[in-house]
């Protein structure tokens, strides 16, 4: 399934600092690209966590925006962030500010810079040529610059318009790869298009007059129930009680990459 959206890649120019410096160059015209366009749209496709993803994406300077995920949208329309929940039938709203750190630059690789809210660096490395859907692409490798090589993230880039077609970024054993479509820079968009206007039969959550959550909490001594978890590279790893006395502290880290 990950073949139909990407196609087989083919490693065609070798790895050095010559390709490094491309690639910079590379990245920093896409960055003026994105800087002087006014409007974006496009839709991001692929398969990740083992289901297939649809995101539809617009925005208009200096900081509107739609994001249609699978299972939410987002509006932020300068004055706040609103979060839909189609299959809940509910909504809440987020003023500016609080919401300013819901923005879809993460999963939006290689479009951040529109919005100029990238919240971490990555460096351009590495470009190279690639059959793409069988066509040649550029690639370049992206990272923070402390992480190691074989954790970047891959940035497909059309050599004719220099706009990113697609990523794909290594999670363990996993290659997870999405496809950009439909990219359109400066479309005559209004601002009209960017505030939620709900449904018929939809509701709004007031999160503040919400009632807390309640959890159950385990009590000192209490025995925890056996489970089990994968490592990142794939293999499963048991939690139990032969676990915990083995070793002298067992720390689980639940995180979210994308």
């Amino acid at each position: 399934m990950t073949q139909a959206i990407i196609g087989a890649l083919v490693l065609l120019s070798p790895q050095g600092t010559d390709a490094d410096r491309a690639a910079e160059d590379v990245m920093n015209r896409l960055t003026e690209k994105l800087k002087q366009a006014k409007t974006i749209s496009c839709v991001m496709e692929g398969d990740a966590m083992g289901q297939r993803q649809r995101i539809v994406f617009k925005a208009m300077k200096p900081d509107l925006y739609v994001l249609k995920l699978p299972d939410a949208e987002l509006y932020a329309d300068g004055s706040g962030l609103t979060v839909y929940s189609p299959d809940q039938k509910q909504f809440q709203r987020m003023p500016k500010g609080e919401s300013d750190s819901f923005g879809p630059t993460v999963m939006l690789f290689g479009f951040g810079e529109f919005l100029g809210k990238m919240p971490f660096v990555l460096k351009a490395s590495n470009l190279r040529s690639e059959t793409l859907d069988g066509k040649e692409v550029q690639v370049i490798d992206l990272l923070p610059p402390t992480a190691p090589r074989e954790q970047a993230l891959s940035l497909q880039i059309d050599p004719q318009t220099g706009l990113p077609v697609g990523w794909s970024v290594k999670q363990g054993a996993e290659t997870v790869r999405m496809a950009y479509r439909d990219v359109v820079l400066n479309a005559p968009l209004q601002p009209s298009e960017f505030k939620f206007v709900p449904p018929a039969g939809v509701k709004e959550v007031d999160l503040e007059a919400a009632e807390p959550a309640q959890f159950d909490t385990l009590k000192k001594g209490a025995k925890v129930a056996a489970f089990s978890l994968k490592t990142p590279e794939g293999k499963a790893l048991p939690v139990n009680a032969a676990t915990l006395k083995k070793n002298k502290a067992t720390i689980i880290n639940f995180w979210f990459y994308g």
